[in-house]
């Protein structure tokens, strides 16, 4: 027996935890519009042995970009108000299959 996925997802940008800079701001520092939601369509199929009863799932794959919120403050120059702070961009979908 085959089994088949056929799957679409929406899914958008994630920024890891509390963030104080804009959406814009960050976008401009990452590449990309954090703010954007993207469509990921994809199919695939899993011959299954017969006698055994399979499951094949699929789950977005992100890709991150790590970067730190910086100021430039009246007096003193350049301060970094929050460090290693994460934008995930979804880049695909992944198959898993499991078989009992």
């Amino acid at each position: 027996m085959t089994l088949r996925i056929d799957e679409t997802r929406s899914t958008g940008s994630v920024l890891s935890k509390h963030i104080e800079a804009s959406a814009k701001v960050i976008s401009g520092g990452v590449g990309w519009d954090v703010t954007k939601s993207r469509s990921i369509t994809v199919s695939g199929s899993k011959e299954v042995p017969r006698g055994k009863h399979g499951t094949l799932t699929g789950y977005v794959k992100y890709s991150g970009k790590k970067f730190d919120v910086q100021g430039l403050l009246a007096v003193g120059g350049w301060h970094t108000f929050q460090k290693n702070k994460t934008a995930y961009k979804p880049i695909g979908v992944c198959f898993k299959y499991s078989q009992r």
